[in-house]
């Protein structure tokens, strides 16, 4: 697995959650790497991908916008660019989204009287979170493979703790 399957993972997740209908990903593949602030980031190896999609019988494919050429080289497959998961289920969805619905970039977020983004996270170190050693552990794992990570879980389990959230976060 790989972060190529991140838009899907996402897509998967929420029609089994039933946010979404899965009818407009019937005989699709999805193809993206989903950064945290929901755009698409472009993937490696799209034409292969797109080939092997085809030769299973899928005539439609879901890719970030900077693979569109790449996968357009795959005759008899509709594709399908998007810039991020908003409007990928805009798409699914049959929703118009404005030009001005693009995310703004991370750096921008925070509130009024916090400090500057930057420094909130120049002294957190992960060895200061206390507790939720499974959690630290999986997020050792995913930043040495320089994957992304999901926690999953009821409110007041910790998953956004002061340490363990910045650094998720950063």
């Amino acid at each position: 697995m790989g972060s190529h399957y991140d838009l899907a993972i996402a897509l998967a997740l929420l029609i089994a959650k039933g946010d979404v209908a899965g009818d407009g990903l019937r005989a699709a593949a999805v193809f993206g790497e989903l950064a945290l602030d929901g755009r698409l980031r472009a993937v490696p190896g799209v034409l292969p991908a797109v080939l092997s999609a085809s030769e299973a019988g899928l005539d439609r494919v879901i890719v970030p916008d900077l693979n569109v050429a790449e996968a357009r080289l795959v005759p008899g497959v509709e594709v399908i660019g998007v810039r991020s998961l908003r409007e990928c289920l805009a798409v699914l969805t049959g929703v118009e989204l404005a030009d001005d619905d693009e995310p703004l970039p991370m750096h921008l977020f925070g509130g009024v009287g916090q400090r500057d983004r930057a420094s909130r996270y120049d002294d957190a170190d992960l060895c200061d979170v206390r507790g939720q050693a499974q959690a630290r552990r999986c997020v050792e794992v995913a930043a040495a493979g320089g994957h992304h990570l999901l926690l999953e879980g009821p409110p007041g389990a910790g998953k956004t703790t002061h340490g363990l959230g910045c650094i998720l976060s950063a």
